[in-house]
This record gives C-alpha cells, structure tokens and sequence, in this order.
C-alpha cells in the first residue's frame, strides 16, 4: 500500500513532521497572496498532514486473491466487496456492510451472487470468497 508521512519524527527544536493546521485555516484555508501582502507559507507540517489524510483515503480499496487478506482493516466504515472468477466469468459476488471496531470482524450481506460464497470473516479484515478457481476481490472501505 502506498503512504505520505506514516512515520512521525520530531526535530531536535521541537517541531513535528505532521500536524493539524489550526481550526482557521480549517474552516477558511490559507490566506493568499495580494500585490500589497505576501500571504500565508504552506507549513511543511500542514501539508505532509493533508496528504496523509489524502493518501489514506485514496489507498482503502484492496484488490486481492480468494484469500481475501486484508481487505477490511479500517473501523467505523462503511465497506463493499466485489468477487469474480477470472476462470469462469458466469462466477460472481457482490456484497456491502460494515466495519465497526478494529477488535471484532467485519458484516457483510451478500447482494448478488452466483458461483461463489462467502467464507469466514476475521477480526483483521481478511474476508475469503469460495467457490471458484481463480477469483479476484476488490474492497472497498469508506467512513
């Protein structure tokens, strides 16, 4: 999975490498520059926290085998599988639900299928799909 600035550093004066812009400019965004006022700098910290924020939510959807590892690992989300069988395209799954805490296992109804079920789901996201020879899952997980 890619990421922007999951390991977080402080600097020998105290800065961090990420942090929350101030409720203004949250609200309003930065001020820009005029012919009479030079603006305000982009902090490198409000910026590697945006495009963390960015890179987690552009990087939830998981494309995996039958195994389904890992596909449902974000909590309080709202999450959507689809599954098909490369071998036999006539094979397929669609189902939603819901993650709610990282300790317990995902839910999910299947919507429409034909060909391949459900397996067990696991407290860590990983959800299987049976009933096929070589079946792809997308993921998708939204809060």
């Amino acid at each position: 999975m890619t990421t922007f600035a999951e390991e977080y550093v402080s600097y020998p004066d105290g800065q961090q490498n990420v942090d929350v812009p101030p409720a203004a400019i949250l609200s309003r965004g930065f001020i820009p520059a005029t012919s009479t006022a030079r603006g305000q700098p982009l902090t490198a910290q409000y910026l590697n926290w945006l495009f963390q924020r960015l890179f987690r939510l552009a990087n939830r959807d998981v494309v995996t085998t039958s195994a389904g590892v890992g596909l449902f690992t974000q909590p309080n989300s709202a999450i959507r599988l689809e599954a098909f069988d490369r071998d036999d395209p006539n094979k397929f799954l669609v189902a939603i639900g819901y993650k709610s805490l990282l300790s317990i296992p995902h839910s999910l109804k299947v919507v429409a299928s034909s060909g391949l079920a459900l397996g067990t789901a696991t407290a860590g996201g990983n959800q299987p799909v049976t009933g096929g020879t070589d079946v792809v899952i997308v993921g998708y997980s939204r809060q």
